[in-house]
Formats: C-alpha cells, sequence, structure tokens
C-alpha cells in the first residue's frame, strides 16, 4: 500500500510537469522522457525553429539547386548532430554520420523518390532526426541514472530565446 502512495503521488507529479497548457518543471524530481519530447516539439512548432532549418537548408545546398543531394545531406547531418544535440546532451557520444545513415535518412524522407531533398522534405527529416536523437541521448541519461531536468532546462531556454527573436521581429 505504501509503494502503491508513492506510485500515485510521483504520476501526480509528472502530470503536474506535463499538463495541459504548462510547460514541463525542469526542478522537479522526476522530469521524464515525455518531458523532454514534448519541450522539443514545442520548439520546433516556432515560426524561428522553421527559419533556423529554411537557413541551414540554403547553407547546405552548396549548388543552390534548391535540392539537398546525399553529399550536402551529410555535412548538415554532422552539424545538427555535432551543433544542436551535443548542445543539450554533451556527455552523449553519438556515433558519425556515415554514408548508410545518410542514405537510410533519404530514403525516408525522399518523399518523390527523386534521391534529393527540398526544402519541405529536409524539415521533415530535420525535425524527427533532431527529436530522435535528442530522445536517444534523454534514454541513455536515463539507463545512467542521470537527471533529465538540465536537458530539459536547455531546450526551455532555447525555446524561450527564439520565441524572442520571433517577437522582435
Amino acid at each position: 500500500q505504501e509503494a502503491t502512495k508513492k506510485q500515485k503521488a510521483q504520476e501526480a507529479e509528472t502530470k503536474n510537469d506535463v499538463g495541459k497548457g504548462s510547460s514541463p518543471n525542469p526542478n522537479s524530481r522526476k522530469t521524464t522522457e515525455a518531458s523532454v519530447k514534448e519541450a522539443v516539439k514545442k520548439m520546433q512548432a516556432l515560426p524561428e525553429w522553421k527559419a533556423m532549418l529554411d537557413r541551414g537548408f540554403a547553407h547546405y545546398d552548396i549548388d543552390g539547386s534548391g535540392q539537398m543531394d546525399t553529399k550536402e545531406m551529410k555535412k548538415a547531418m554532422a552539424t545538427l548532430q555535432k551543433g544542436v544535440v551535443s548542445d543539450y546532451l554533451p556527455e552523449i557520444k553519438l556515433p558519425p554520420v556515415d554514408d548508410a545513415l545518410v542514405e537510410e535518412n533519404m530514403a525516408l524522407f525522399d518523399a518523390n523518390k527523386n534521391g534529393t531533398l527540398s526544402l519541405k522534405e529536409y524539415v521533415a527529416f530535420a525535425n524527427s532526426y533532431l527529436c530522435g536523437l535528442v530522445m536517444k541521448g534523454a534514454a541513455a541519461y536515463v539507463q545512467e541514472g542521470k537527471s533529465l531536468g538540465p536537458v530539459l532546462q536547455k531546450i526551455q531556454l532555447r525555446t524561450t530565446q527564439m520565441q524572442e527573436a520571433t517577437k522582435k521581429q
């Protein structure tokens, strides 16, 4: 019965962290992987996030074709992995971006199967890839017994910074 009370208390705390219309509390004892995923999705819904992906696409579309080929995609993926994910999860060691990983993602997100990614396809890829990497890192943190609170704080801070940048425009 004591264990049931503790479990109900933890469930209530988690519900409070991820309640409707509220942001998860990174300072609670029980920041969950679901809280981290919710925060990532909230950040990805911002106009400034989309603008950042647009700029990234333009930067890595080296030949200016409006399509990202596998060579360009490999550079973009490495940057996404190093820059964004390592910012939130610096202790996690991710495998290098190799040709097989690039080709696998190209096949998944190349909706018209022309061998390249359009901006729209790239945005879908980047959102999925980044969320997946962050969630893999979050799972590794949990497995190692580390708190997800600092990860959640970093994501929420970045979201706030993007919202403020959007307001200034």
